[in-house]
Protein backbone atom coordinates (compact mmCIF):
# COMPACT_ATOMS: atom_id res chain seq x y z
CA UNK A 1 0.00 0.00 0.00
CA UNK A 2 1.20 3.23 -0.46
CA UNK A 3 1.91 5.95 1.75
CA UNK A 4 -0.61 8.59 -0.24
CA UNK A 5 -3.13 5.80 0.09
CA UNK A 6 -2.24 4.94 3.94
CA UNK A 7 -2.43 8.78 4.67
CA UNK A 8 -5.83 8.89 3.24
CA UNK A 9 -6.81 6.32 5.56
CA UNK A 10 -5.62 7.48 7.92
CA UNK A 11 -7.31 10.52 7.61
CA UNK A 12 -10.44 8.69 6.75
CA UNK A 13 -10.55 7.01 10.14
CA UNK A 14 -8.46 9.48 12.43
CA UNK A 15 -9.35 13.49 11.58
CA UNK A 16 -12.14 13.81 8.98
CA UNK A 17 -12.09 17.77 9.05
CA UNK A 18 -12.84 19.74 6.73
CA UNK A 19 -9.22 21.96 7.07
CA UNK A 20 -7.67 18.55 7.51
CA UNK A 21 -9.32 17.38 4.17
CA UNK A 22 -8.23 20.70 2.21
CA UNK A 23 -4.94 20.37 3.26
CA UNK A 24 -4.90 16.19 1.97
CA UNK A 25 -6.13 17.39 -0.94
CA UNK A 26 -4.05 19.87 -1.80
CA UNK A 27 -1.15 17.57 -0.97
CA UNK A 28 -1.39 14.69 -3.54
CA UNK A 29 -0.59 14.68 -7.07
CA UNK A 30 -2.54 14.73 -9.67
CA UNK A 31 -5.04 17.59 -8.27
CA UNK A 32 -7.92 18.85 -10.10
CA UNK A 33 -6.84 22.98 -9.85
CA UNK A 34 -10.40 23.77 -10.37
CA UNK A 35 -11.86 21.42 -7.72
CA UNK A 36 -9.09 22.85 -5.26
CA UNK A 37 -10.44 26.36 -6.46
CA UNK A 38 -13.46 25.31 -5.62
CA UNK A 39 -12.72 23.38 -2.37
CA UNK A 40 -11.08 26.32 -1.01
CA UNK A 41 -14.22 28.45 -0.50
CA UNK A 42 -16.67 25.47 0.68
CA UNK A 43 -18.02 25.86 3.96
CA UNK A 44 -17.85 23.35 7.22
CA UNK A 45 -20.91 20.84 5.71
CA UNK A 46 -21.01 17.29 6.21
CA UNK A 47 -22.12 17.46 2.24
CA UNK A 48 -19.12 19.48 1.18
CA UNK A 49 -16.64 17.03 4.17
CA UNK A 50 -18.35 13.70 1.38
CA UNK A 51 -17.54 15.74 -1.82
CA UNK A 52 -14.11 16.70 -1.03
CA UNK A 53 -13.50 13.39 0.77
CA UNK A 54 -14.80 11.61 -2.49
CA UNK A 55 -12.53 13.24 -4.64
CA UNK A 56 -9.76 12.44 -2.15
CA UNK A 57 -10.45 8.69 -2.46
CA UNK A 58 -11.16 8.71 -6.13
CA UNK A 59 -7.35 10.38 -6.53
CA UNK A 60 -5.74 7.41 -4.71
CA UNK A 61 -7.46 5.02 -5.67
CA UNK A 62 -9.99 4.00 -2.96
CA UNK A 63 -13.42 2.26 -4.12
CA UNK A 64 -16.28 4.25 -3.22
CA UNK A 65 -17.80 1.64 -1.25
CA UNK A 66 -14.56 2.13 0.54
CA UNK A 67 -15.04 5.26 1.42
CA UNK A 68 -18.35 4.88 2.78
CA UNK A 69 -17.69 1.68 4.94
CA UNK A 70 -14.92 3.98 6.20
CA UNK A 71 -17.11 7.58 6.64
CA UNK A 72 -19.70 5.57 8.28
CA UNK A 73 -17.29 4.44 11.07
CA UNK A 74 -16.74 6.39 14.22
CA UNK A 75 -13.59 8.59 13.99
CA UNK A 76 -11.13 7.22 16.40
CA UNK A 77 -8.51 9.64 17.64
CA UNK A 78 -5.15 8.56 17.63
CA UNK A 79 -3.20 7.38 20.74
CA UNK A 80 0.30 8.66 21.37
CA UNK A 81 3.14 6.88 23.11
CA UNK A 82 4.28 9.49 26.16
CA UNK A 83 7.45 8.30 27.14
CA UNK A 84 8.29 9.01 30.98
CA UNK A 85 11.48 10.14 31.00
CA UNK A 86 13.47 10.72 34.43
CA UNK A 87 14.20 13.74 36.02
CA UNK A 88 17.70 12.32 36.97
CA UNK A 89 19.26 12.32 33.45
CA UNK A 90 23.09 12.12 33.40
CA UNK A 91 23.56 13.01 29.50
CA UNK A 92 21.74 16.49 30.02
CA UNK A 93 23.80 19.35 30.92
CA UNK A 94 23.16 21.93 32.87
CA UNK A 95 23.20 25.70 32.06
CA UNK A 96 26.40 26.16 33.84
CA UNK A 97 27.89 23.12 32.37
CA UNK A 98 27.17 24.19 29.44
CA UNK A 99 28.78 27.98 29.93
CA UNK A 100 32.08 26.00 31.26
CA UNK A 101 32.19 23.91 28.40
CA UNK A 102 31.35 27.18 25.93
CA UNK A 103 33.84 28.41 23.66
CA UNK A 104 33.68 30.45 20.66
CA UNK A 105 34.78 28.86 18.12
CA UNK A 106 32.36 25.24 18.04
CA UNK A 107 29.51 27.28 19.81
CA UNK A 108 26.98 28.55 16.83
CA UNK A 109 25.40 31.92 17.71
CA UNK A 110 22.38 31.02 18.03
CA UNK A 111 23.13 28.17 20.82
CA UNK A 112 25.35 31.38 22.47
CA UNK A 113 22.03 33.39 22.51
CA UNK A 114 19.77 30.75 24.72
CA UNK A 115 22.58 29.94 26.74
CA UNK A 116 22.87 33.93 27.60
CA UNK A 117 18.96 33.68 28.11
CA UNK A 118 19.08 30.47 30.07
CA UNK A 119 21.69 32.13 32.38
CA UNK A 120 19.89 35.68 33.04
CA UNK A 121 22.93 37.43 31.26
CA UNK A 122 22.91 40.92 30.81
CA UNK A 123 24.35 41.64 27.25
CA UNK A 124 25.13 45.45 25.76
CA UNK A 125 23.61 43.87 22.58
CA UNK A 126 22.40 41.28 20.84
CA UNK A 127 25.82 41.02 18.23
CA UNK A 128 27.38 38.35 18.30
CA UNK A 129 30.49 39.82 19.31
CA UNK A 130 28.69 40.98 22.66
CA UNK A 131 27.03 37.84 22.92
CA UNK A 132 30.45 36.01 23.47
CA UNK A 133 32.68 38.79 25.27
CA UNK A 134 29.78 37.88 27.99
CA UNK A 135 29.97 34.61 28.10
CA UNK A 136 33.72 34.56 28.22
CA UNK A 137 33.04 36.94 31.07
CA UNK A 138 30.78 34.34 32.78
CA UNK A 139 32.86 31.54 32.09
CA UNK A 140 35.69 32.66 33.50
CA UNK A 141 33.43 33.66 37.10
CA UNK A 142 32.43 29.97 36.82
CA UNK A 143 35.47 28.27 36.47
CA UNK A 144 36.75 30.59 39.66
CA UNK A 145 34.56 29.64 41.81
CA UNK A 146 34.95 25.84 40.81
Amino acid sequence: MSTVKKDVEDFLKHNRSMIGARNLYNKLPGKSLAFQNTAARFANTPQNLDKICFEICRLVGIPDRNRIILMQKPVVSKTKKTVVSEDDNPNELTANDKLIAFDQDSTNYQDAKKLVKELNLKSPSQKKADIFKTLDAARALAVKKK
